[in-house]
């Protein structure tokens, strides 16, 4: 199967509105992501399994009649899953803007010695 998008995923179109992907793995093997969205109407969480590039057909799972779909996550579980995708989505945001930080510091750290040397 290809990667598939979770943004992109909005079949079946008559029962699911208002897809906000919470968390996705990105392009890698493995590759899976929660959702808020709507289904007939009312707020819940799915969940999907988005393949990945080096597979060459498909479009993640579930999928119906060949159309990339959600797995309505039951309502038991919606609280417990949403809450952890929240985590690891402010998780990588967190890391990142650490990342960006110390890129930063290091871009200046090496302004200030070549600045000194002269």
């Amino acid at each position: 199967m290809s990667y598939i998008r979770p943004e992109r995923v909005r079949a079946p179109k008559k029962s699911l509105t208002n897809v906000e992907v919470i968390y996705n793995t990105g392009p890698r093997r493995h590759s899976w992501s929660v959702a808020k969205l709507l289904w007939n109407g009312r707020q819940s969480v799915g969940i999907r399994w988005n393949g990945t590039k080096k597979e060459k057909r498909g479009t993640g799972n579930p999928q119906s009649h060949a159309r990339a779909t959600w797995f309505i996550v039951p309502n038991e579980l919606e609280t417990v899953i949403s809450k952890e995708a929240f985590r690891l989505a402010l998780g990588k945001k967190l890391a990142a803007a650490y990342r960006e930080k110390a890129r930063e510091e290091a871009k200046q750290s090496g302004t200030k010695k070549r600045i000194t040397k002269k």
